[in-house]
């Protein structure tokens, strides 16, 4: 099964909001998340090292300056999620990839 985690600013929407988030993962059978919600996006890397650590295979980032987060992993720790993220992204909706990688 997947390992997944939701990094989300809890004032943030995006169309049916977190709500729609838990129900459509629930109904694809992806009941252990690791669900994480701040009131600012400055607390966000300290989760997405938290939801790393627990070696997640896909991060939902449910902000876009939480998305910038992902800017503070390391680069061995980024090339080593970044395939998975691409097979879960393939029409690079939720990340722009640099050209060339």
């Amino acid at each position: 099964m997947t390992r997944v985690a939701v990094i989300a600013h809890r004032g943030k929407t995006l169309g049916g909001g977190l709500p729609e988030l838990r129900r459509v993962l629930e109904e694809r059978g992806v009941t252990d998340v690791f669900w994480r919600e701040v009131g600012k996006s400055r607390f966000a890397p300290t989760e997405v090292r938290k939801a790393l650590a627990r070696k997640v295979d896909l991060v939902f980032v449910w902000d876009k300056k939480m998305a910038a987060q992902f800017g503070e992993l390391t680069a061995k720790d980024w090339f080593a999620k970044k395939p998975q993220l691409r097979r879960d992204d393939p029409n690079a909706k939720a990340f722009a990839w640099p050209t060339g990688y």
